[in-house]
This record gives structure tokens, C-alpha cells and sequence, in this order.
């Protein structure tokens, strides 16, 4: 009897952790099959998320060639009024040689007032030397804040 009831015992037993095993490995499954759906799901929304990244992206891009170019054609601009201006300065006349620094002060006392007459020709390049470079920096200045707000009007656009 004590036989029967043991292998009855280790069929229970055993039908027990079959079925222990078997709804373990369901589990499993179901949990897999859980967490790839849902990796899936975040998935799609990447990518959905990477394409609204490449066309904001792309518009900066577009955006930038077009500041890019309004700044190159503003210095090709400012290139040629500086070649003018110094072909108008070179025409002016020489820096005479002073022989004494009284020469100078008497010079310098002598001036009627700024109104470029009297400009010689080496301090009329240096002037338009240096406003060429102003007008550089401030140009490229203007472009460097026009890609920024484009750059903000563009981003704060995509952005709820």
C-alpha cells in the first residue's frame, strides 16, 4: 500500500511541477512577448522623433545657406566700395616729410576743422582700411544673429 501511495505521490509530484514549469515558461513568454511589443511601440515613436529631428535639421540647414548667402553677397558689397574708396584715397595727395616736430605742431595748428580736405593719402587708407573692417565684423555680426533667431523661431516652432 505504502508503495502505491508513494508512486502516486512522484505522479502528483511530478504532474505538479510540470505544470509548475509550464505556466513558468508561459509567464516568461507572455512577459517577452510584453516587453517586445512594447519596445516596438517605443520604437515607432523614435523614429517618428528622429524624423521631425531631420526635418528641423534640414530647415536650419536651409536656413543658414540663406543667411549664408545674404553675408557673402553683403562683404562681396562692402569688397568693392573698399576698392573704390581706396582708389579715391590713393589720388590724395603725400604726407610731406617734417623736418622738426615744431613743423608738425604748426601743421597740426594750422588744420581748418575735419572735413577731409586736407586728408593725406596715407591716413585716408587707414581709414578706410579700418571702417572696411568694421563693416566686416558688423556684417558678419548681423549674420551670426540672424542664424540664431531663425534657429529659435524654428526650434520654439516644433516645440509644444
Amino acid at each position: 500500500m505504502m508503495f502505491r501511495f508513494a508512486i502516486a505521490l512522484i505522479f502528483v509530484a511530478a504532474a505538479l511541477g510540470g505544470a509548475y514549469f509550464a505556466g513558468h515558461r508561459a509567464g516568461v513568454d507572455a512577459e517577452r512577448a510584453d516587453w517586445q511589443a512594447a519596445q516596438l511601440a517605443q520604437d515607432v515613436k523614435d523614429k517618428a522623433v528622429v524624423s521631425k529631428v531631420r526635418g528641423l535639421e534640414q530647415e536650419l540647414y536651409a536656413l543658414q545657406a540663406g543667411t549664408e548667402k545674404d553675408r557673402t553677397d553683403a562683404l562681396a558689397t562692402l569688397a568693392d566700395d573698399y576698392r573704390r574708396l581706396a582708389i579715391g584715397v590713393s589720388s590724395r595727395p603725400r604726407r610731406p616729410e617734417l623736418s622738426s616736430t615744431a613743423e608738425a605742431v604748426a601743421n597740426v595748428a594750422g588744420s581748418t576743422g575735419a572735413t577731409g580736405a586736407a586728408l593725406y593719402a596715407e591716413d585716408g587708407a587707414f581709414l578706410a582700411g579700418e571702417a572696411a573692417r568694421a563693416d566686416t565684423l558688423r556684417v558678419s555680426l548681423r549674420s551670426c544673429y540672424d542664424q540664431y533667431g531663425d534657429a529659435l523661431r524654428t526650434v520654439n516652432a516644433a516645440t509644444p
